[in-house]
């Protein structure tokens, strides 16, 4: 099926292409999977892989479980309405994850299972508010084992 860059390059269409921003709210500035050298434009998402598991099953069928953090990064921590702003964004992030549940076919199923709002993110001594959606993705494929 897919390799792991595949599914965060969907991840970031969806984020950048296809999530329409809440009511009063400016669209994502940046959506990515490397550190950016800047975190001035907001919001913005940075998403870094947490975990993955894999495993084997009868008839050559092997399951991967990615386990991917998408940071939805606001302003610094002292800004004020940052808050307010991250509690609209949460139910479009859910919408737009809910009707692509096969990240446009890179992936069996990917889920959000949860939402972190307390552990900042750090950049360059500065906690930004941030939002952490998981989501975990699950790959299905065939393989040939050959001895």
């Amino acid at each position: 099926m897919s390799e792991l860059q595949d599914i965060i390059d969907q991840i970031v269409y969806i984020q950048k292409e296809t999530l329409v921003a809440p009511s009063s709210e400016k669209d994502i500035a940046v959506a990515t999977d490397e550190l950016p050298v800047d975190l001035t434009l907001y919001p913005c998402f940075l998403n870094v892989e947490a975990s993955t598991s894999i495993d084997y099953g009868a008839g050559g069928l092997r399951e991967q479980h990615h386990e991917i953090d998408m940071n939805l990064v606001f302003s610094p921590s002292d800004k004020k309405y940052s808050m307010r702003s991250r509690r609209k964004w949460v139910q479009a992030v859910l919408d737009a994850f809910a009707s692509r549940v096969t990240l446009n076919g890179t992936a069996t199923q990917a889920l959000i299972t949860g939402v972190d709002y307390q552990t900042p993110l750090q950049w360059n001594d500065t906690p930004y508010m941030t939002a952490t959606f998981r989501l975990a993705v699950e790959v299905k494929e065939a393989v040939d084992f050959t001895v």
